[in-house]
């Protein structure tokens, strides 16, 4: 059985803390880990239609699109998704944005509550 996941928005949904933290985690720290930190604060966007331009809004999470680090930034964000602790018979994979999860169990029953339980640990993560 085959389940894919796309997240919706997915590089304007990453957490800043959390996605400095992992970056920490993996060994970025000090002044690399303050330019990152700096790289992501201190944005605003704001809406043009025509004319009209809307007022600047702080920018609280996400990745910056459009740039080199944006979607490096995404994929060390989820990195560890694909290391979460699953049976045997499962592998997650992904590229960007999208991610497979592709289990294989002997029954439909067993099939239907293993993809449950890793449906669940992966909204737990």
């Amino acid at each position: 059985m085959g389940i894919f996941l796309d997240v919706q928005k997915a590089f304007d949904c990453v957490n800043h803390e959390l996605l400095l933290k992992k970056l920490e985690n993996s060994g970025i720290r000090g002044v690399s880990n303050n330019l990152f930190k700096s790289f992501l604060s201190g944005r605003t966007q704001r809406v043009k239609c025509y004319e009209y331009s809307s007022e600047d809004l702080n920018v609280t999470c996400g990745v910056p699109q459009g740039t080199v680090l944006g979607p490096l930034l995404f994929i060390i964000f989820i990195n560890d998704l694909l290391t979460l602790k699953i049976n045997h018979s499962t592998e997650l994979l992904s590229f960007a944005d999208d991610t497979a999860i592709l289990l294989s169990e002997p029954t439909i029953d067993t099939l239907y509550n293993e993809a449950n339980k890793i449906l669940n640990t992966v909204y737990a993560w």
